[in-house]
């Protein structure tokens, strides 16, 4: 009886230890960037070196660039993945869900998601509220709507066309703007001018408030 309690324990132990081990190479194998997690900024080669990516100037300031990484897939936010599209082989303009990130020559300050399709357009709107929590502002003009997060000097930036039509197609098509706001606070005002909040940041920053201390709800008060 003694040695094949002493055998049993020893086979327990192989166990525990081969399964620890395919747990550690399943981790390796996965190159998969998790979005975030990430603090930025951070130097661009850490995000988009392994990847195929096209630089192209930003709509939201001159000398901005961004970074269109050519395999979406490779990266998740908040352990989703978004990587879709209208129908197969859809170019980034016409349908494929794409990544993209923004920064300058060296570092990265933040990203964009931008997806054409309705499920995943639903799927990152309760990753955000799940993940976030309630928005700090919400704007609903109909066919469009708006949703800003802010959280420890980050800000995402949500608009959604509620009636899109791609490739004849009836969706949902949405834009997810994530920035750090202590690097790119004008970016940031430019990303909400279609909505109040632009106001809001731009008195913030200029006075050097935060939003835990001075809220949107705060500055609402103060102009009406």
């Amino acid at each position: 009886m003694k040695i094949n309690y002493c055998f049993g324990k020893k086979r327990k132990n192989k166990l525990i230890i081969l399964l620890l081990l395919s747990v550690f190479l399943t981790s390796c194998n996965d190159n998969t960037i998790e979005l975030s997690n990430i603090n930025f900024p951070v130097k661009k080669e850490s995000l988009i070196s392994k990847n195929k990516f096209e630089v192209k100037e930003s709509k939201y300031k001159a000398g901005l660039l961004t970074y269109e990484v050519s395999q979406f897939n490779n990266y998740k936010f908040f352990n989703e993945n978004f990587d879709d599209e209208i129908a197969p082989n859809s170019a980034t303009y016409s349908g494929g869900n794409y990544l993209q990130f923004i920064g300058n020559q060296k570092d990265i300050n933040g990203f964009q998601i931008h997806i054409y399709t309705k499920n995943e357009s639903k799927k990152l709107l309760k990753t955000l509220v799940q993940n976030l929590g309630k928005p700090s502002f919400e704007d609903d003009k109909g066919f469009e709507k708006y949703f800003i997060w802010e959280n420890s000097g980050n800000i995402y930036i949500l608009n959604q066309g509620q009636n899109a039509v791609i490739q004849n197609e009836k969706t949902i098509e949405s834009d997810l703007l994530y920035l750090n706001i202590n690097n790119l606070g004008d970016v940031a005002i430019s990303a909400t001018s279609n909505t109040k909040y632009s106001d809001y940041l731009d008195h913030r920053l200029k006075s050097k408030k935060n939003s835990v201390t001075y809220p949107y709800s705060a500055y609402i008060k103060e102009v009406n």
